[in-house]
């Protein structure tokens, strides 16, 4: 069962609509106990990984994907990295470098803005899974607008 506490504090961080990154700017130094949750007795966690000064970022090569062959091997790979580390840096994906860069700059923009504008967009509300949430487009105004 939750606490009242916790369910206060849960709606006062909700009514900031700053999200963690309004913690942040705020100074926060300790994790707010609305973003700890303790496991299952039910749940098994596997032993943490023994530290090693030998870790290292796997580095996929999708170059050739588009062979059959190619693909399945690097399904694995892929599949293999996301299970042993979480992570993976992908390489030869085709991406203009200006793009990823334009990319970086408008979420660093976004992150940057007044706490006023990013509000707009905040909501704990799940994404349609039809592939129809508009939420982005609706508070843009670009809703309805022709794409050509």
């Amino acid at each position: 069962m939750v606490s009242s506490k916790l369910l206060e504090d849960l709606k006062a961080f909700d009514e900031t609509k700053r999200g963690v990154k309004g913690l942040v700017d705020d100074g926060v130094s300790r994790i707010p106990p609305i973003f700890i949750h303790p496991l299952s007795p039910s749940l098994s966690s596997p032993a943490p990984p023994k530290p090693t000064s030998a870790f290292s970022i796997p580095v996929i090569d999708l170059s050739g994907f588009e062979d059959l062959m190619r693909r399945k091997d690097l399904i694995e790979k892929i599949r293999d990295a996301s299970e042993k580390g979480g992570f993976f840096q992908v390489v030869n994906h085709g991406i203009p470098i200006a793009l990823l860069e334009g990319m970086l700059g408008g979420i660093r923009g976004f992150f940057e803005q007044d706490d006023e504008i990013k509000q707009a967009y905040y909501s704990r509300e799940d994404l349609d899974r039809k592939g129809d949430d508009n939420r982005v487009l609706k508070a843009s105004g670009e809703v309805g607008k022709s794409a050509v």
